[in-house]
């Protein structure tokens, strides 16, 4: 009797919540557009573009072109970027093939890739290396029905105690690997290419001696393709419909946002001292590595 009255408990308090909150939806927040959250790095037009548009390519970029505090620039066509490849055509692989890739990093979960595996042309090696994320499905489900407010510090957490603190030895595996010329180019994805491809192409960037400034511009170049980040939560949300929970309750995750990088970057600082010291004192990366990973990527 009393574990039923429990269950009736539960289900009854759980009703009302969700109520409340449907009846809340009715009125539901407007967000800004995420395209005027986009801070432009290149103060001129670069030449070719730097996203490089395809049929089923989500959020490709050259991530070169950028100066350096010692008046050098990131070399072009050396290290991309990007979202899940899963989509590309026949067309967008020919249009890639001049690039001459040679090294693919896949940084998206293993249930991801078994989900969707990758599918190369010969000739580009593979590098699956898992950035581990969170994986507590009742307390992400939690925030986002009862605490969407929260999600920015959601994702600034992911971003600092999960990528940054659990995975040095991963980051500072492809630092390492980009020092190595015969990876050269290398394309960097996980599934939307903004938030595991973006803390390490961020890392790449300081790396190399980009300012933080334009790091965190670069970032938010994520939110041309916010309109492609919504399509596919909302394949996902069909699991949520009994909840409401729709694409525009995860704005905050969803779009690319300046103040949470930068978050992420003066937590790294403040932790760790500097990005070069994380990366040889915690990543692993020798002081050679990232001089050659300069010579390599700099002119």
């Amino acid at each position: 009797m009393w574990g039923f009255l429990l269950i009736l408990s539960v289900l009854i308090v759980g009703g009302v919540a969700l109520w409340f909150r449907r009846q809340a939806r009715r009125q539901r927040r407007v967000y800004p557009d995420p395209l005027t959250l986009i801070i432009d790095p290149d103060p001129t037009p670069l030449d070719p573009p730097r996203l490089i548009p395809l049929q089923g390519g989500i959020n490709f970029r050259d991530i070169g072109g950028y100066p350096t505090a010692d008046g050098r620039k990131v070399k072009r066509g050396q290290i991309f970027r990007s979202g899940t490849l899963i989509a590309l055509t026949d067309h967008d692989w020919a249009t890639l093939a001049r690039f001459e890739i040679k090294l693919v990093c896949d940084f998206r979960s293993p249930e991801e890739v078994i989900e969707e595996p990758e599918k190369l042309p010969a000739g580009i090696d593979y590098w699956h290396a898992p950035l581990q994320t969170p994986h507590n499905t009742i307390n992400r489900l939690r925030m986002v029905l009862f605490q969407p407010d929260r999600l920015s510090d959601f994702l600034l957490q992911t971003y600092t105690e999960i990528m940054l603190d659990q995975n040095p030895q991963l980051l500072g595996n492809l630092i390492t690997r980009l020092s190595d010329q015969a990876n050269l180019p290398t394309l960097i994805h996980c599934t939307a290419g903004k938030d595991r491809t973006g803390m390490a192409i961020a890392l790449v960037l300081l790396a190399l001696g980009v300012s933080e400034d334009i790091v965190i511009a670069d970032y938010t170049l994520s939110n041309r393709n916010y309109s492609d980040y919504q399509r596919y939560v909302k394949k996902v949300l069909k699991r949520l419909a009994w909840f409401g929970v729709t694409a525009n309750d995860l704005y905050s995750l969803l779009i690319a946002d300046a103040k949470v990088m930068r978050a992420a970057l003066d937590y790294l600082k403040a932790k760790y001292g500097s990005v070069e010291r994380y990366l040889t004192d915690d990543a692993g990366v020798q002081p050679e590595a990232i001089e050659r990973l300069k010579a390599h990527l700099l002119e």
